[in-house]
């Protein structure tokens, strides 16, 4: 069932990593991102793996759940494995880039578990504030963004109700032919297209009635201060860039 799939979903809770700064956030995010592509030793990607379970740990989220997210992303990096060995890739450094994306997966799962939405999309602006120089609607893709990221859950839920009323029919979209599954797909799909446009439109009406305006700069509307923690995770993230491009590119 989808229901297993966590992806965009918020878990509450009080933690340091629940509390830390979006913005902060967001930046150690990219710097984590950069030096794992930036790495060509299995002794640092170790190393990172070693800060990461201790941020997981930190964010007082049961590892299942993590666990359960990168499960959901098997076969693609079965798909990724494979695919590079039939191209003749090294066994070493297909493994080296198969840590390299469940590394990222991992991260990027821990900061859309504990991030809401509305704190995602103000660091998002916050971050892309600087393009407004050139005319670039910062506040509309950051809203876009963040509504996208917020549907996946809403049609996860919607597919996952339609597959639970299909089973109770006697219905199950992974068993009979080609033709029967591509059937109940379509099945499947229609609806679930239908109901996005449907909240869609009360989204919208719902911005509409709350006089919400992508004219207006919305960044003031919460205030987000950096804490000690913040400045130590990106100070963390900094020396570790530093570190990879000392070790890891050589």
């Amino acid at each position: 069932m989808l229901d297993k799939i966590s992806i965009s979903r918020y878990y509450y809770g009080n933690s340091l990593i629940h509390q830390w700064n979006p913005i902060s956030k967001l930046i150690c995010s990219l710097c984590f991102i950069i030096c794992t592509c930036l790495i060509q030793q299995m002794s640092v990607i170790i190393l990172l793996m070693i800060v990461l379970l201790l941020l997981l740990f930190s964010s007082n989220i049961p590892f299942s759940y993590y666990g359960k997210a990168v499960w959901n992303f098997r076969y693609f990096l079965l798909f990724f494995f494979l695919f590079n060995y039939v191209c003749q890739m090294p066994i070493e450094q297909n493994i080296l880039l198969l840590c390299k994306l469940i590394l990222i997966g991992l991260y990027s799962t821990m900061i859309l578990f504990t991030t809401p939405i509305g704190e995602f999309t103000l660091a998002i602006s916050v971050l892309l504030y600087p393009l407004t120089w050139i005319h670039i609607p910062v506040n509309l893709i950051s809203r876009m963004i963040s509504l996208s990221i917020s549907f996946l859950s809403t049609l996860m839920q919607q597919a996952n109700n339609i597959l639970k009323t299909l089973a109770v029919r006697g219905i199950h979209y992974d068993s009979g032919s080609v033709k029967q599954k591509l059937y109940i797909w379509r099945i499947i799909l229609l609806p679930i297209f239908i109901g996005a446009f449907r909240h869609a439109d009360d989204i919208a009406y719902t911005m509409e009635i709350r006089c919400y305006s992508l004219e207006v700069n919305n960044q003031g509307m919460c205030k987000i201060s950096l804490r000690f923690f913040d400045l130590l995770q990106l100070a963390l993230h900094v020396l570790i860039i530093v570190l990879v491009w000392k070790e890891g590119m050589l």
